[in-house]
């Protein structure tokens, strides 16, 4: 919530409760989504971007795909990752073998 230049609150309390609750009630469909009422300027960080295991997992996604682009070769006529390549991928093993 706001607050002004002298450090004093632009809403009464009762109305940041009413604030926050009708906020809250909005997304309670969400199960991801929290609600935090604070006073002050705030910023809010994204802390799951930039974690190791993200890191991690998209050189691995950078590896393979630089291994499949050395290759000459789409990854997806070997290893189907969605409903519409995937009959592709079976179409292609059954005329291999």
């Amino acid at each position: 919530m706001p607050i002004d230049s002298d450090g004093h609150l632009v809403f009464e309390l009762d109305e940041v409760a009413e604030i926050h609750k009708g906020t809250a009630d909005m997304l309670r469909e969400l199960d991801t989504v929290d609600v935090l009422t604070t006073f002050g300027e705030t910023t809010l960080e994204n802390l799951q971007e930039s974690s190791a295991a993200t890191q991690a997992n998209n050189r691995i996604e950078k590896y393979s795909d630089n291994a499949w682009d050395a290759l000459g070769s789409s990854k997806l006529f070997f290893n189907a990752d969605n409903s519409s390549s995937l009959a592709y991928v079976i179409k292609r093993l059954e005329s291999i073998m």
